[in-house]
Parts: C-alpha cells; structure tokens; sequence
C-alpha cells in the first residue's frame, strides 16, 4: 500500500486536540491545520507538528497519540514525530469546515471568531 496524505490524514481524523475535545467541539489535529510537514519513505512515516500557542502542555499527547494512530495504519513500520516550534499557527491553517465548526461554538458561548 503507498502511504500518501490522504492515507495518513484518515489515519489521524480521531486525533483530537484536547482544548477542542474540552469545548465540546472536537477538531482533529488535520483539521486544525497542526500538521505542520510529512514524509512517507517506504513504511517509514515522519510527522511533523506545530501547536496553537508556545505554551501548549499537550504538544507529547498529541504528538504520541499521533505516533499511535499512525502506526495503526496498513504498511506502516516506523514512525517519528517531531515538534516544530518555529511554525506559527494561526487560524488560516484551519479546514473551512474547521473554522465553520469553531465560530459556530463561540457564537452559542457568546464569543467572537
């Protein structure tokens, strides 16, 4: 099986960020735009993440929950993801369908986009 994005962006569809997951409106890492690069080499995946914020305490969860959803996935042998605190997030890094979901969110909690 090649291991191609959209292979990998299925495998990490029920990696949600905890803050999300905490609001009540759970957005997976893709969805969120966390995926900052990847590579396939074979069976070989390299992930690599960036956070929302410098202070994100959740960056090892995600970044093994991630390791844990990908090696799942068929053809897969190694893993590694790193972290890369040089990619600023912002919301533009977000789905459409992500950001719809987010502002809907606020918009019942009385808040902004």
């Amino acid at each position: 099986m090649t291991i191609t994005w959209e292979v990998v962006a299925r495998g990490l569809e029920d990696v949600c960020d905890p803050c999300s997951l905490a609001t009540g409106t759970p957005l997976s890492i893709v969805d969120l735009g966390l995926v900052a690069g990847w590579s396939a080499d074979g069976g070989r995946v390299r992930l690599v993440l960036c956070t929302t914020g410098p202070g994100c305490t959740f960056v090892g969860h995600l970044a093994l929950a991630a390791r844990d959803a990908l090696a799942r996935l068929p053809g897969v042998v190694d893993v590694e993801v790193s972290w890369d605190p040089t990619v600023v997030w912002d919301r533009s890094r977000m789905t459409a369908a992500a950001r719809a979901t987010q502002d809907a969110r606020r918009a019942v909690a009385g808040g902004s986009p």
